[in-house]
């Protein structure tokens, strides 16, 4: 257990009262909460309750359900959480906007330092920025994390595009369909464009010497950072989250297992479009 300021120690039903607050930014309708919690973990709805009452009782779990939530264990595990107001907000990430969950201080707050992260809240929706490009009084972040989005299989749309191997891009694309992803496969760079700015794909996978470039492009033609898998034929590098890029191996199973990682829910009926 984690010790408090005052000495006390951080006991699994304050650990269970943080889950909650977070999981409320996902299912703000308490009676649904249990249902979602479970949804997102795999396990029975007895076993969501009682993370969500008593807390997790190994740190094993914490961590599974830390990784659901998109933050970190120490979020969960945090006293200063009790006494701030969380909120999903938006925050400019090397020049897109991207999701983040923030911690934020209920007081107003005018900081001498210019560069000091503050949110402000307008018609409903927060922005985290810096003090300098506001020059108005905001509240102070105690704690912000990136979101890695969690995608609900019931409306997960995968986009596959590969200049380099057209064949496994078929076969892959083929593969998802059969498991349910709504899957589509723009076979030129400008179809990929075209079809990202017409309804930008939940997820983007890329099979390319130049994956990186049309990553980043188009995370710039939309403004938004989108969930890309890059295929590597060596070793993939890890995983980087913040900036939406993950790696896999050129194997339709473990690409599989990593979109059943990134989007949760019920099957879909096969859709699959070539064009």
């Amino acid at each position: 257990m984690q010790q408090h300021k005052n000495g006390s120690m951080l006991t699994p039903p304050k650990i269970a009262a943080n889950i909650k607050r977070i999981l409320t930014l996902f299912e703000p309708d308490p009676a649904r909460q249990v249902s979602a919690l479970a949804a997102m973990l795999g396990v029975d709805r007895t076993v969501a309750y009682r993370h969500l009452t008593r807390g997790p009782a190994k740190i094993e779990m914490l961590g599974r359900i830390a990784g659901a939530l998109g933050v970190s264990v120490a979020a969960l595990w945090d006293e200063e959480t009790e006494a701030t107001t969380v909120v999903v907000a938006k925050i400019a990430v090397s020049g897109v906007s991207i999701d983040c969950i923030a911690w934020l201080d209920p007081t107003l707050h005018t900081p001498l330092n210019a560069h000091e992260l503050l949110a402000w809240e307008h018609d409903g929706v927060w922005q985290v920025d810096r003090f300098r490009n506001r020059r108005e009084p905001g509240f102070p972040l105690r704690r912000v994390e990136m979101q890695c989005r969690q995608i609900s299989r019931d409306s997960c749309r995968v986009t596959i595009y590969s200049d380099c191997d057209p064949v496994f891009a078929r076969n892959l694309a083929a593969g998802l369909a059969s498991h349910g992803y709504d899957t589509k496969r723009p076979l030129e760079l400008t179809d990929l464009l075209a079809a990202s700015q017409k309804q930008a794909p939940d997820i983007l996978i890329l099979l390319s010497r130049h994956a990186e470039q049309f990553a980043r492009q188009i995370d710039e033609y939309l403004g938004q950072v989108v969930q890309t898998v890059i295929i590597c034929d060596d070793n993939p590098p890890p995983h980087d989250p913040v900036n939406g890029r993950f790696f896999s191996s050129k194997d339709v199973v473990r690409i599989l297992i990593l979109l059943r990682q990134m989007a949760s829910g019920p099957p879909l009926k096969q859709t699959s479009q070539e064009y």
